[in-house]
């Protein structure tokens, strides 16, 4: 009996929902070694998503077959999808740390639009363009034309050199690498959090 108990206790709790997927980092074995990129560009999108829980439908992410999405209503970000095997829709996240995810598909499609012409700046006017290759510029360059809230700006920032699009006043600045993206809207009080 006392064996029994000890095997029920190390059991992981059950996980609900349908369709379940992990997400695991490929270890590195020294500081040397090359870092997972697509897991790294999987955990920087991720944590933008909402913890608010007035706001499920977008407390999960959105994976569609060429990219994940995550937002939390001030900012979005978009990732091109490393893991096409994963199939398209919303899921929750159920864990995660720093060596892997689990996510839990969302039975009913919640997910705002995200490719509507307000959030991809399509026939806005482009107020600035600047190439970033070091990070300690992002800020500066960023905040002498917009105020933002300094966490988000810290979010979307990113080893890689960066190409930051601004638009106008209350329009959102795009922050460009590779393989992320990054929407976040400007403090409307004008004040520098």
């Amino acid at each position: 009996m006392e064996n029994k108990l000890a095997k029920v206790k190390n059991e992981a709790p059950p996980i609900p929902g349908n369709l379940a997927y992990i997400i695991a980092g490929k270890p590195r074995k020294n500081k040397h070694s090359p870092v997972d990129t697509a897991f790294a560009d999987f955990l920087w999108c991720i944590k933008v998503r909402s913890k608010d829980i007035t706001h499920l439908y977008i407390t999960g992410i959105l994976i569609e077959p060429a990219k994940i999405i995550a937002t939390d209503g001030r900012r979005l970000h978009v990732i091109v999808n490393p893991y096409p095997s994963i199939p398209s829709g919303e899921y929750e996240i159920y864990g995660i740390n720093q060596s892997k995810v689990i996510l839990i598909a969302k039975p009913d499609r919640l997910f705002p639009d995200w490719n509507r012409p307000s959030v991809t700046m399509e026939g806005n006017t482009l107020e600035h363009e600047i190439a970033i290759d070091n990070p300690v510029y992002f800020y500066t360059e960023i905040l002498k034309h917009r105020p933002f809230e300094i966490k988000y700006l810290q979010d979307a920032i990113s080893d890689e050199p960066m190409n930051v699009r601004i638009y106008g006043e209350r329009q959102p600045v795009i922050i460009t690498t590779l393989t992320r993206t990054a929407i976040v809207m400007p403090l409307l009080d004008r004040k520098v959090n």
